[in-house]
């Protein structure tokens, strides 16, 4: 169970750097936010791969599954807001279109 608790432990530190410099702040239409939402996907997704290859024993097997599901949880968000990002660019770019025709005629 020890080797356990440091593998979990060596997880969260990998995701917890990527987050701890993350500044939710700057989230915008640009590439530099899809690029640092990617990265951090990629590394959650790292993460779930190694948490599922552990075996947490019978006495940590409720706290693995909680674990791996807030992982799934926190992917499933991040890809939502990458969406949402991607429909708000298409929809200033639409917006944009409409103004110019509308300034045209």
């Amino acid at each position: 169970m020890h080797d356990y608790i440091e593998q979990v432990n060596e997880i969260l530190k990998e995701t917890l750097d990527f987050f701890m410099n993350f500044n939710s702040d700057n989230i915008d239409e640009s590439d530099s936010t899809t690029k640092r939402l990617e990265d951090g996907l990629e590394i959650l997704r790292k993460a779930k791969g190694k948490l599922k290859e552990l075996d947490p024993g019978s006495m940590m097997k409720n706290n693995h599954n909680q674990l791996t599901t807030a992982f799934e949880n926190k992917i499933n968000a991040m890809e939502q807001l990458m969406n949402l990002i991607h429909i708000n660019k298409i929809g200033s770019e639409e917006l944009k279109l409409l103004m110019k025709d509308l300034q045209k005629s």
